[in-house]
């Protein structure tokens, strides 16, 4: 599977292609100057993301580019999904990729992140995500807001591929 490297335009899609098991930069994380962005992308052998016409006429000579023609969320995932022949995982949404930074998620216990959530939340869960970056540090878990991404990546992946 290919690095992606998302413009400073772009960073719902790379949160959203990282939640999918996708590894994706974020290339606002790094610069927003075009000629770092193309140089982060050859640094990281990445397919740069953009939306930008002239950032794409800047890269392609240097560059994978994939000029992304849609401002939909799901249009442009499912137009990466296609056109890179990616898979998607059956056990989506991914828990192995920080959607914050990019960075492997572990498995932990709630003891290990008792001072980092609310005591609701550790009584509510069993299972959580800790992101092994020291930097991000994030937690996650199968919140509210579950059941709206898993509807999502349900539509994302019937349309473009059955799921691995």
């Amino acid at each position: 599977m290919p690095l992606f490297l998302a413009d400073v335009m772009l960073k719902k899609l790379a949160r959203w292609l990282r939640i999918l098991g996708i590894p994706t930069l974020y290339a606002g994380d790094f610069t927003e100057d075009d000629e770092e962005i193309i140089k982060l992308a050859m640094r990281k052998k990445a397919v740069l993301l953009t939306t930008d016409r002239s950032l794409n006429e800047k890269a392609k000579d240097y560059v994978k580019v994939f000029l992304i023609e849609t401002n939909d969320l799901e249009e442009q995932i499912k137009n990466i999904v296609a056109h890179f022949k990616l898979r998607l995982d059956k056990n989506f949404p991914s828990k192995t990729i920080c959607p914050q930074c990019n960075s492997p998620l572990k498995t932990v216990k709630r003891k290990d992140v008792e001072e980092s959530v609310l005591p609701a939340i550790l009584i509510r869960h069993r299972v959580f995500w800790l992101c092994t970056n020291k930097k991000c540090g994030k937690v996650y878990w199968e919140g509210t807001h579950w059941d709206k991404i898993e509807k999502t990546v349900k539509r994302i992946s019937d349309t473009t591929n059955p799921l691995a």
